[in-house]
């Protein structure tokens, strides 16, 4: 038996194997290593826009049963806010609500209410103006994080009119380019998109519940493109 041509056989065989493995992922390696990146990367942008989106809001519930007097108020949680930056809930509707000085003013009566603080796009259509209003204490005051429609609208407006500061407090790469869409509750398709530079763009699309400027929970889209 011929020990000396089996080993050479074998170092041949090993060669020719690690050669094929390099030459395959010189073929595949790089692109394979591109997706990873550029995924990596819209994943990165997914978190930061969520960080921009969106804030803490408190959330106020309060059982109001009064049958006297046109108004009921308890402690706003937090002195920084001031009107509209409340809106107030019955029964899916929008009822009378506004901020005075420490205090939150909604119209009484209407049973269980759930109040909503930001000063980040609530839109207030319908103030609360009563004076001598029955003192209530609420069943719980929580904060909770909410994408806001007002901040979302802002950040496409960013996008529009200051695509290049966007960008960076986005922390996206000088070299790269972006889309920034939003799909509200209605299927509006929201934004300014611009024509990718290439042929390979990596999307995404984020479904999420988002807290309109109306103070209505909402579900809608956000769509992101990378290139």
């Amino acid at each position: 038996m011929n020990k000396k041509g089996s080993h050479v056989g074998i170092v041949l065989s090993f060669t020719i194997f690690v050669t094929a493995l390099i030459f395959i992922y010189s073929i595949l390696g790089s692109p394979l290593k591109m997706e990873i990146d550029k995924n990596n990367e819209l994943n990165f942008l997914e978190q930061n826009v969520l960080k921009l989106a969106g804030e803490e809001v408190y959330v106020a519930r309060v059982y109001d049963n009064s049958a006297s007097g046109n108004c009921s108020e308890i402690q706003t949680p937090d002195t920084n806010f001031s009107a509209p930056a409340v809106v107030a809930f019955a029964n899916g509707q929008e009822i009378g609500s506004s901020i005075s000085g420490s205090l939150t003013k909604i119209d009484s009566g209407e049973g269980f209410v759930k109040i909503y603080y930001s000063d980040k796009g609530l839109v207030n259509s319908k103030s609360q103006t009563g004076t001598s209003c029955n003192s209530i204490t609420p069943k719980s005051i929580e904060k909770r994080y909410f994408v806001l429609e007002g901040l979302v609208l802002n950040m496409l407006d960013n996008y529009t009119n200051n695509y290049d500061s966007l960008k960076g407090s986005l922390e996206i790469g000088a070299d790269r380019e972006f889309n920034l869409l939003f799909v509200n509750s209605s299927k509006d398709v929201l934004g300014t998109e611009k024509n990718p530079s290439q042929i390979e763009v990596f999307a995404k699309e984020i479904e999420t519940e988002y807290l309109a400027t109306n103070g209505k929970l909402e579900v809608g889209k956000i769509i992101l493109q990378i290139w």
